[in-house]
């Protein structure tokens, strides 16, 4: 598409971290109008309670620690070191919950790349061994249990 100032609203959910800032930034700036809205948004690190936190921490996240690609550390550190050409909108805080059993909130542990990427390398142990320790804490596996996610947000104005 060629058109200028055409969208009121670029919004990239999960992914910014992804992208190609020299190239996307130019299109995003001649693509949105004068007054348009650049939102980003994702989600970071699940937590339950103290003491599944420090079982997933211990059994999981440190052990694929240094599977992760560079650029996910954009997104922990909710796109700071991101130079996005938009002025900063105030925006409210938001939340993001989510009621997951035990084996739904593994699955979700699954679809981390570096826990796939960890699993090629060394083996799925880890991740059986952090299911066993998590179950104990957990109790009945078809309990839901509420998981909060560590929710970035940012919006900025084209402005004029």
């Amino acid at each position: 598409n060629q058109e200028t100032d055409s969208c009121d609203l670029i919004c990239v959910a999960q992914a910014l971290h992804w992208f190609d800032f020299d190239l996307f930034w130019p299109q995003a700036r001649r693509i949105l109008k004068p007054d348009g809205v650049f939102a980003a948004l994702g989600y970071n690190w699940p937590h339950i309670s103290e003491e599944i936190d420090c079982a997933i921490n211990k059994g999981i996240l440190e052990v694929i620690d240094l599977y992760w690609a560079p650029q996910n550390r954009l997104i922990w550190d909710h796109y700071r070191n991101v130079e996005i050409p938009f002025k900063q909108l105030q925006s409210p805080k938001f939340s993001m919950k989510a009621e997951w059993n035990l084996d739904e909130f593994f699955s979700f542990l699954h679809t981390f790349s570096a826990t796939r990427r960890c699993m090629d390398a060394i083996s799925d142990r880890f991740f059986l061994d952090a299911y066993s320790a998590v179950a104990k804490l957990w109790g009945d596996a078809a309990t839901r249990r509420t998981v909060d996610l560590d929710f970035v947000f940012y919006a900025g104005s084209n402005e004029a």
